[in-house]
């Protein structure tokens, strides 16, 4: 699931339909951060939304960032790296995601 524009009010709500749509084909959602323009609040509220509602259905969400981005430097601030399993290149993202996983969109 690539994510080429700002996670913000819009923005976060396109990105949440496209992977609750995905989240039914597989194990696992791999979201492609390293193009986002930049996350606001209602982006990291979807991103923990989505988190919680895969963990809850035993999957797995995997965020590739792009280091020292807008991106990283906001959940860095709000002490949520830990909180995701974070990657840097979409190749090491994907890596153990299975035929049952959902393929980056």
């Amino acid at each position: 699931l690539c994510v080429t524009d700002a996670l913000d009010l819009v923005g976060s709500e396109r990105f949440l339909q496209r992977a609750r749509d995905l989240a039914g084909r597989g194990t696992c959602i791999v979201a492609d951060l390293t193009q986002a323009e930049f996350l606001d609040s209602s982006g990291v509220r979807a991103l923990l939304a989505l988190a919680s509602e895969l963990d809850a259905a035993g999957k797995e969400l995997r965020l590739v960032i792009q280091p020292e981005s807008r991106v990283e430097r906001t959940l860095k601030l709000l002490l949520l790296l830990d909180h995701f399993q974070v990657f840097t290149s979409l190749a090491e993202a994907c890596g153990g995601v299975g035929a049952s996983g959902a393929e980056p969109q």
